[in-house]
């Protein structure tokens, strides 16, 4: 009887201390984190497939708010990169901004419904639309790496994970909550990981193919050969310098405003050189260093204010 009671009591206990690994909250905006998706569009010759990745990378402050930074990728290597959107987490709360889309901030996933509440879906492009579904209920996923992540399965064929988003099994990804399959494309969700370890890997596709799930290899916030470059004066209404410590060679130099747009790129044969920025409008930019088979060797951020 005693074997009974002790066994049922480690059942109970087990029990509990399953629901309480699948209830602590996993934030979803975490820097180094990336999402690999793929992309099939249907054409006159077949379905194509082609594959990219999301990641977020750093953080800038845009009206007050801290956002991550989301980049876009064909291959996970630094001098591939390019910008996409900006996500910020509150309440838990994910928004976007995707501003060659939607340059308005946008709700992306809400992970504070609970069963019985609705909201509005976003397309495959982040697009808000005006379907709205309905959460059916909330379970528990284990994930790759063993932990338990809570799992919001709504009316329309979606399944949303804490800290990952639309897992699928259609139409999925990092900026899709819609999980309506288009007729002619579709986003799914492969894999998302850090970069140490994958965490979530689809099932989806392992009759078809075997996914390769990646870790971020190449990418870092700190360029991995530095050279100094000091930029001043800092904040600038006019004029912003850039003076090169122990110049040997010829760079390349890359400034961005914080939705990622370009705004300059040139090549520098200089220890000291200038650039005029009195019509350009206030506020962050970024600039790049790179050597010129594209090896980031500094960065920096810099603040016009007129």
């Amino acid at each position: 009887m005693t074997k009974v009671i002790y066994s049922a009591l480690i059942s109970v206990l087990s029990f509990f201390v399953f629901k309480a690994s699948s209830q602590t909250y996993a934030p979803f905006v975490v820097d180094s984190v990336a999402w690999k998706e793929r992309y099939s569009q249907q054409e006159d010759f077949g379905t194509s497939v082609s594959q990219n990745f999301n990641f977020i990378l750093g953080d800038t402050i845009i009206d007050t708010f801290n956002y991550a930074k989301v980049y876009i990728s064909k291959v996970l290597y630094e001098s591939n990169y390019a910008p996409i959107g900006f996500l910020r987490e509150e309440h838990k709360k994910v928004y976007a901004i995707l501003p060659q889309f939607m340059p308005i901030e946008f709700l992306l996933y809400d992970f504070s419904l609970n069963v019985g509440d609705s909201m509005l879906l976003c397309n495959n492009l982040g697009f808000p639309s005006f379907i709205s579904t309905t959460l059916l209920s909330i379970d528990s996923i284990e994930l790759e790496d063993g932990s338990y992540r809570k799992r919001f399965n709504y009316d329309l064929p979606s399944q949303i994970v804490e800290g990952i988003g639309n897992i699928g099994p259609y139409n999925s990804g990092l900026f899709t909550t819609n999980g309506q399959m288009g007729v002619d494309s579709g986003n799914s969700l492969d894999c998302y990981f850090t970069p140490n370890k994958t965490i979530y890997r689809s099932t989806y596709y392992q009759l078809v193919d075997t996914l390769d799930c990646f870790t971020i290899t190449g990418i870092s916030k700190e360029p991995t050969e530095k050279i100094d470059l000091k930029v001043y004066p800092n904040p600038s209404s006019t004029t912003f310098i850039f003076e090169l410590a122990d110049f040997e060679n010829t760079y390349n130099m890359e400034i961005q405003n914080i939705f990622g747009q370009v705004m300059i790129n040139e090549r520098i044969s200089a220890q000291i050189s200038s650039i005029d920025v009195a019509n350009w409008s206030e506020g962050f930019y970024y600039i790049l260093l790179r050597d010129m088979n594209g090896i980031l060797l500094g960065n920096e951020k810099v603040i016009i204010s007129h």
